[in-house]
Order: C-alpha cells, then sequence, then structure tokens
C-alpha cells in the first residue's frame, strides 16, 4: 500500500493509506499508517476512525521505541488491538522475546494463539494452537492456505498442548464467562493439574483436558478479552517471507484472527456527540462550547451504527489530487451517504455538496453510489471540510457535532524559501495545501527576519515536505537549519499590580489589575482539561478570584473573561527567555477595577503587558537583548524562567558478532564488547546529555534503551 516514490525509496510508511477488501463474507476497511514517530499524526486521525487495530512488531527487536507513542494512542481511544509479529524469517527472531516484551514494556497480557514450525533457513508452517491444527502456504506467493491436524506423533505436540493450557488458564483468569465454561462443561478440576509450571510434569499431566476444549469457546474468549482490552492476542508469520519470490507466510491467518477478534462496527464502543441547535451559527456554538460545558454535557448523545437514520459521518483525511481537487476521506458512523447528496459541515456552520462519492483502494478510486455506516468513503466536492470536522444531512433535526482529532504540537522547525522571488508566491500557495492534507504542519512568517517558517514533527517530517514540494509540485526549494521547538517556564510565582491609563475614541480609559503568575502543578493537563480557561496544547490555566459583585464586571463577564483568556494565550506565545512560547504555568486574576468607559481592548492590553513583567521579574530579561549562549547562562544564573526541551524514546541495536568491526572502524579501539559498552553509553549519557534506562543483551544481541533529548536523536551515533 506503500505508493509514494519516497515510500519506496526509504522502505518506510510515511502517508495513511485506505484500501476496502472482502474477507469470507465480511467486508474490512483498512487504513496502513506509519510508524515512525515523525509522522504521528496520521496514526492519530487513524485511529480516530477505526474500530480495532493490528499492531505489527519486528521478531528481532519486538517492542521498539517508537512502538510506545503508538500503543498510548491506541489507548486513549480505547481500541481492540490484536498483536502480529512480522519478519520471523530474519536471523535472530524470537517470538518468545518479542511476546515477553509485550508484557515488560507495554504493560500488557499477551495472549499467544500461534507459533512457527521452521527449518535453520526459513519458516515451513505455523501451528494454531487454538486449533490445534498446522498451516502451510502453497502456491504462488503463498496464496493457498493448506490446513491438518497436528497429530499427536508430531514432536511438538506435547509443547502446543503445554501452550494451548497457557492459552486456557490465562483466558479463564481473565473472563468469568470462560471460567465458568470450564468448570461446568469441561470438569474444570482435571486443569490445574494440566497447568502445572513444570514442564517434565506436564508430559504427566491428564492432557485429555486441554484437547478436549472446543476451539469456538476458545475464541468467543479472546474476543471478548480482546473486545474489553483485558488482553492483546498474539499472531505471528513473516508478511514476506521471500523477498524474491514474494512469499507470504500468516497474512490470512491474520485476516481470520480479525474477523474473529476485532469488533464489527456494531459491537464497537459508540462515539459521542453533541447535539446542537440547527440554527445555531459557528461562531455562537464555538462561544456556547467554551462557556456551557454543564449544558453540553447534558446533551451528549451515542452516534449508533443504524442505517436508518440521518447521516452523521467524521472527515478524518484530506488530501489534494491534481486532477480531482480535495479528497476529503470519511468514516461513516450512521446512515447511508449517496453521491450529488447535500450536507451540512457541523463544525464550521458551512453547507457542502457531494460531486462524487469513491472507495478507496491506496492510490486508486473507484466510483460509489451509496455507502451505509461502517465504511470508509472518498468525497470531492466539499470546499470548506478540513480534518476534524463533523458532516450531517442538510435535511436532518439533530446537528451533531463529534469530538475533533487531537493536533499533536511541533516538535522542530526551520525556514523554507525558494530558489528565486518569483516562485515565492507559488511555494505560499503549496504550503496553504500542505497544511490542508497535514495539520501538524505549521507555516508561519518571521517578521523580524522576513522568512517562513516551517514546523513540523521532526527532521525526517520536515525532509520529506521539501523533497514532496520539490517532486510533486516542481519547486526547488531549500531548507535552512534544523532548530529543536523549545519551550519556556517558570520555577517561582510572581505578582505584579499593573495600571493602563490612556485614551480611545476620545473616551479616558482605566484599568489596574492584581495578577500573579505560578508553575502549573504535575498532571495539571489532566485535571483541567474540561476547564473553558485552560490551554491544553502548552497547558496554561487561567483563574478568576475577583468576587461576582466586583465592579470589575460593568460589562458582560463572560466578553471580559474571553478577551482575559486571549490576551493571555496570545502573550504567553512568546517567552523573555530565547522566545519560545511559555508553558506549565498559571495565571490567577486576583483583583481589578477599571471606568464605566473602560473597553474590553484596553483590559486585554493590560493582561499583556502584566504578563511580560511577570515574565521579567522571574528572572529573565529581554530575549532580544544578548546572543544565545549570553541567554542561556542568564537563565541559569537567575533561576526564575528555563527551558523545557523535548524528549524522545531512543533505542540502539548492535549485533555482538559486529561489534569489534564497527569499534575499530569508528573508534580505532581495541574490539572488545565492554569497550564498545562503554563507548556508547559515555556518549549517551555524558556528552549528549541522554538518560540511560536499560541495557539488554539477548541471543546476542544488545539492547540499549534511553531517554534522550531531541538533539540528540538528530545527530547519529
Amino acid at each position: 500500500m506503500d505508493f509514494m516514490d519516497q515510500e519506496r525509496e526509504r522502505g518506510i510508511t510515511i502517508n495513511s493509506a485506505a484500501i476496502t477488501l472482502p474477507w469470507k463474507g465480511h467486508t474490512i476497511n483498512l487504513i496502513d499508517t506509519p510508524g515512525h514517530v515523525d509522522f504521528t499524526m496520521e496514526v492519530e486521525r487513524s485511529l480516530r476512525v477505526l474500530d480495532g487495530a493490528v499492531l505489527i512488531l519486528d521478531g528481532v527487536a519486538g517492542v521498539q521505541a517508537q512502538t510506545h507513542t503508538v500503543w498510548s494512542q491506541s489507548r486513549k481511544y480505547n481500541i481492540p488491538t490484536i498483536i502480529f509479529i512480522n519478519k520471523l524469517d530474519r536471523v535472530g527472531a524470537d517470538l518468545g522475546r518479542a511476546s515477553r516484551s509485550v508484557a515488560e514494556k507495554l504493560k500488557s497480557i499477551p495472549l499467544q494463539t500461534q507459533f512457527t514450525l521452521q527449518n535453520r533457513t526459513s519458516l515451513e508452517a505455523i501451528v494454531d494452537v487454538v486449533g490445534m491444527n498446522v498451516a502451510k502456504f502453497e502456491g504462488e506467493h503463498g496464496i493457498d492456505v493448506v490446513r491438518a491436524p497436528l497429530p499427536e506423533t508430531h514432536p511438538l505436540y506435547q509443547f502446543a498442548l503445554k501452550k494451548r493450557a497457557e492459552l486456557i488458564e490465562k483466558l479463564a483468569e481473565l473472563d468469568d464467562k470462560f471460567m465458568e465454561l470450564i468448570f461446568d462443561v469441561y470438569e474444570g478440576d482435571g486443569f490445574y493439574y494440566c497447568l502445572s509450571p513444570s514442564f517434565s510434569s506436564f508430559k504427566e499431566a491428564r492432557v485429555d483436558s486441554v484437547a478436549k476444549v472446543l476451539p469456538d469457546d476458545i475464541r468467543s474468549a479472546l474476543r471478548r478479552v480482546t473486545i474489553t482490552r483485558a488482553a492483546v492476542p498474539i499472531l505471528c508469520g513473516s508478511s514476506l517471507k521471500d523477498i524474491v519470490e514474494l512469499t507470504k507466510l500468516g497474512v490470512q491467518l491474520l485476516l481470520d484472527a480479525i474477523v474473529a477478534y476485532l469488533p464489527s462496527p456494531l459491537a464497537a464502543s459508540f462515539p459521542t456527540a453533541t447535539l446542537l441547535d440547527q440554527k445555531t451559527s459557528y461562531s455562537t456554538w464555538h462561544l456556547f462550547w467554551r462557556f456551557s460545558l454543564f449544558l453540553i454535557t447534558f446533551n451528549r448523545v451515542e452516534v449508533k451504527p443504524n442505517f436508518h437514520e440521518p447521516l452523521c459521518a467524521f472527515a478524518f483525511k484530506v488530501v489534494n489530487d491534481f486532477q480531482k481537487g480535495l479528497l476529503v476521506y470519511l468514516r461513516i458512523y450512521r446512515g447511508v451517504l449517496h453521491a450529488k447528496s447535500t450536507l451540512t459541515n457541523t463544525s464550521r456552520g458551512k453547507k457542502e455538496r457531494v460531486q462524487q462519492l469513491m472507495q478507496a483502494f491506496a492510490d486508486e478510486y473507484k466510483d460509489a453510489v451509496r455507502l451505509c455506516a461502517g465504511n470508509i468513503a472518498v468525497v470531492t466536492g466539499l470546499r470548506n471540510t478540513r480534518t476534524g470536522d463533523t458532516l450531517v444531512e442538510s435535511s436532518s433535526k439533530q446537528a451533531l457535532c463529534l469530538s475533533s482529532v487531537n493536533i499533536p504540537e511541533p516538535v522542530f522547525f526551520c525556514s523554507i524559501e525558494a530558489d528565486s522571488l518569483k516562485n515565492e508566491k507559488f511555494l505560499t500557495e503549496v504550503l496553504e495545501i500542505l497544511q490542508k492534507e497535514d495539520p501538524s504542519l505549521r507555516v508561519e512568517y518571521d517578521e523580524d527576519h522576513q522568512q517562513t517558517i516551517l514546523k513540523g514533527m521532526g527532521e525526517l517530517h520536515l525532509e520529506v515536505i521539501c523533497e514532496k514540494i520539490r517532486r510533486v509540485y516542481g519547486l526547488s526549494v531549500s531548507l535552512g537549519e534544523m532548530q529543536v521547538a523549545y519551550r519556556e517556564s517558570v520555577l517561582r510565582p510572581a505578582r505584579v499590580l499593573q495600571q493602563f491609563e490612556g485614551s480611545l475614541a476620545s473616551k479616558g480609559q482605566l484599568c489596574s489589575l492584581d495578577i500573579s503568575l505560578s508553575p502549573a502543578e504535575e498532571n495539571s493537563d489532566q485535571k483541567n482539561c474540561s476547564d473553558p480557561f485552560f490551554d491544553a496544547v502548552n497547558n496554561v490555566k487561567v483563574e478568576f478570584s475577583i468576587p461576582e459583585e466586583n465592579e470589575f464586571y460593568k460589562m458582560d463577564k463572560v466578553e471580559v473573561q474571553t478577551a482575559i483568556y486571549e490576551a493571555v494565550k496570545n502573550t504567553l506565545t512568546t517567552g523573555v527567555l530565547l522566545g519560545f512560547p511559555v508553558s506549565h504555568v498559571v495565571v490567577r486574576i486576583l483583583n481589578g477595577t477599571t471606568t464605566n468607559e473602560t473597553t474590553v481592548a484596553s483590559i486585554a492590553f493590560c493582561v499583556g503587558k502584566a504578563l511580560r513583567r511577570l515574565l521579567e521579574m522571574a528572572g529573565c530579561i529581554s530575549s532580544y537583548s544578548f546572543s544565545v549562549p549570553t541567554r542561556l547562562s542568564l537563565s541559569s544564573t537567575f533561576k526564575g524562567s528555563y527551558l523545557l526541551e523535548p524528549i524522545m524514546r531512543i533505542e540502539i541495536t548492535c549485533d555482538d558478532k559486529y561489534t569489534g568491526t564497527f569499534i575499530w572502524a569508528l573508534f580505532i579501539l581495541c574490539s572488545t564488547n565492554a569497550c564498545f559498552r562503554g563507548l556508547v553509553l559515555n556518549d549517551l549519557s555524558s556528552q549528549r546529555r541522554g538518560q540511560i534506562a536499560s541495557v539488554e543483551v539477548t541471543d546476542g544481541i544488545r539492547f540499549i534503551n534511553a531517554l534522550g533529548l531531541a538533539l540528540l536523536c538528530t545527530n547519529h551515533i
């Protein structure tokens, strides 16, 4: 499904791709997402609309650093997951080690349902411990699956029974219904002896108790614990066993598991939407959402996949096509979507008309007349719809608005410029299109340096964007030096009494504010997630301590508080240390006085001046008065404001067999394992300010897990 030239050249997935395929009487809507952390936005918006997920792990490395990010995203959306351990035909692959890494690193219970049969050179078959059968893959590309019962005379029959017993034991602990079935139907007393941890005693056990449990009963229990996310089934194979013959091993069994264990749209958890008044405008709805949370909670409704109710769909991806224009990918949650239908974008209060309705097959599209709930649709003609918008039928009496997609903040940034001045306008248009496609890409213009700034999730992310501009749009551009998007914060509280006096439209303006600035508490982003005056992006909270009867609220209270909140957000976008956004702070409005002629704009201006004073009082001086090294030293001297640096998980893998050559080539030192370990650990901890989390050695392979700063991750070790 990787159809981009860059994806094939780099050997990674960059853009998510959708495909609809039939499998044994079922329809599967598959979305292939990237695994690299730089393209986490593709994972985020895809998981937002999925009912289940398949996590692909490397059979050699197991759970890697970027796996944690994808796993936490799937947990956030409560998505049932199964794990497929791939590339077990590689040298050093170990199914048991990869399964253990799921329990140790992801803190989840792995349920191993398969293991492989292999000789010294390649995989031969897969043993299914649920059905106690062997699956061999024959024919062109291994497309024909030949299943046969595992004979009792097979050398691995006893091992398969042991694995089946372990699976039954874990399922009985996790699923009460299966536990009752074991005791009521299968005479549960006979299982305790079979589940002995000693393999030698297992050979003498009553194995008939394990063998007689029906496969359908085990599959039903597996489905229940998967949907409730109590555990994750483990499957195995090699999706590309032989790169020459393109032989696939285990893919068909994975598709069977998707149908058997993951929920359908009818069994999945239903999304909740906010019920709006159809006549409410977008601006009115935005204000209503911010200041009427109690009413919104009361009007939350579940969107169930009923074909006979009005349409409700969610836009999760936008792609620009040179021939068709903007293609909007929709997940249909309710009703039926027809071509040429008229819709309402409840997120923006705009009318839209569907021109063409299609189904996606990677980079190809097939026309469709109608698509019902549960499907992924691709439509053209939606001019105002963007990622995270909700679409309903124009004739619907219910205006539903689903929660949007969480867009991560950029971590890296650099300047970008065209090769000539005549292409600057074209570059601006191209960047606008790319921002529609990728919400995690930010474009800003620096007035001080007269430069266009490109912000993204990582160095690779920005390089891919730059290469896409060159190849797809034929525009020659150059990138500036890559920089890290830091954050600034404060270490200690500060308080100031700010006064503003002036005139506006021949009217005297007088405003006095008592404001304090202090560090935010730990986990405050989780505690304040529903607060209307909380900026979750930068973890900035505004609190109002002014009594209701105070003359400060002579004007509309909501209007005043909104103006102060927006002024705080705008002021804290630029810190005084290095000019980065200020985060993890609490701003408290303790008291205030105004006159009858004081406007909201004057109050906002007074708030801005007070915050600049508070940041400087914390120990920092103007960020434009000194060079960067000087300002960094001043931040450590005054101990007031400080920098927050992005931290990334790092995993370094090295085969002991090549350690000597590696050291000789890079360090021209003695080829000893201890020397290599010492040099790498010293380089990580002292030279690059990394923190070593663990060092593991398994089957001659050394794994070094560390936490490193963003600058560390952009350099080669």
